[in-house]
């Protein structure tokens, strides 16, 4: 194994660490492969658009939508979850200081009805 592939090996691990939310242990492998800090991370707050591996299809579509808060009703609880990952992402360059990632998946559930659709969109 060549020491770019290896390279990259690494940069995929970490990148696959930082991922499951395991930072402690991305910094870890960052030091043994010489780099001292997080990378910054990007104004879209996208290091790397996933892939298929066997196809290097792009898994992620990224589309603007028109859909704003004034469309959706949430009650007071769901609102202020809303608004704390929201927050998460305007924040982002102060929690990558700390070593620490905005949250990048969250879980709509319900009958098919109940606009989890418009939701997803919303974010």
């Amino acid at each position: 194994m060549a020491i770019s592939s290896l390279q990259r090996a690494g940069e995929s691990l970490i990148a696959d660490q930082l991922a499951a939310n395991h930072h402690a242990l991305a910094q870890d492998l960052q030091q043994v492969l010489g780099k001292q800090r997080l990378k910054q991370i990007p104004e879209n707050g996208l290091r790397l658009l996933p892939r298929y591996r066997h196809s290097g299809q792009d898994l992620v579509i990224l589309k603007e939508n028109s859909i704003d808060s004034t469309q959706i009703v949430f009650n007071q609880e769901t609102q202020a979850k809303i608004e704390r990952v929201l927050d998460e992402h305007r924040q982002r360059q102060k929690l990558a200081k700390y070593g620490y990632l905005p949250k990048t998946k969250l879980l709509f559930w319900g009958p098919s009805w109940c606009g989890n659709k418009i939701k997803c969109c919303y974010f």
